[in-house]
């Protein structure tokens, strides 16, 4: 295998970061709109999210969901 083939690259189009957090496009798109997921950023013309924002972006909203489910248990 190949050292490219092994590289996982730290920034993701909008088709990789959707399928990165496991949602399709459009729900990413929703996210981005409502701020749960953030904007990305222009390189030339190629919009691209950095995978570690996306990874404090996730957590924060299973963080979230977590507190929802425990105020339901209350």
């Amino acid at each position: 295998m190949s050292e490219r083939a092994r590289v996982q690259p730290r920034g993701l189009r909008r088709i990789e970061a959707a399928s990165y957090v496991g949602v399709s496009p459009t729900k990413f798109d929703e996210m981005v709109r409502r701020g749960d997921m953030p904007e990305g950023f222009k390189v030339d013309s190629i919009r691209l999210w950095d995978r570690q924002d996306l990874d404090v972006c996730f957590g924060l909203l299973k963080d979230v969901a977590e507190q929802e489910l425990e105020d339901i248990r209350l």
